[in-house]
């Protein structure tokens, strides 16, 4: 029985198989091609995982979020007047509109005693005083817009974020 001649994989040398799967001709190239396709085989898991965890989109969301809070917290609070602002709130909160998250007219400079007072014993007053300065018309247009349908993605977050950027 003839054996058929095969080409190395890995040296591109003319070679007659051994076994029926063989694709390399010598050990150092099995080595070498070992190697080389597990490390294709690591890239392409991690980064299918990468993309499946969605962590790519989470760096990128938190990148964001930090962005929005140094290029939004100027002047003093909004709601007390008194300290400095150092932080925004959201009026509405992040967790209930993607698509506010990053909308500046859902941004409210204010100070950190004020932002914590509001979320840990919901004092109602801290908002009232800010839709007092900002009207009625500001709170309604934002209620609307809150379920405006919005699917982030790795390109929405880098062009936020190369928005935010630019105001820097």
């Amino acid at each position: 029985m003839k054996r058929n001649t095969k080409i190395c994989k890995v040296c591109g040398n003319e070679y007659t198989p051994d076994r029926p799967l063989q694709m390399v001709c010598s050990p150092k190239c099995a080595t070498k091609y070992s190697r080389e396709h597990l490390k294709a085989k690591q890239s392409k898991i991690k980064a299918r995982l990468y993309k499946v965890s969605g962590k790519t989109e989470e760096r990128l969301r938190r990148k964001a979020d930090k962005l929005v809070q140094k290029v939004y917290t100027v002047g003093l609070c909004e709601s007390c007047g008194i300290r400095k602002a150092n932080c925004v709130h959201h009026y509405i909160y992040k967790s209930q509109s993607n698509f506010l998250r990053y909308e500046p007219k859902n941004f409210i400079p204010i100070c950190n005693e004020c932002h914590t007072r509001h979320h840990k014993s919901g004092d109602s007053e801290i908002m009232s005083r800010v839709i007092a300065k900002r009207g009625v018309e500001w709170e309604q247009e934002l209620q609307q817009s809150r379920r405006t349908p919005c699917k982030p993605s790795e390109d929405y977050y880098k062009e936020i974020i190369e928005r935010l950027e630019s105001q820097l």
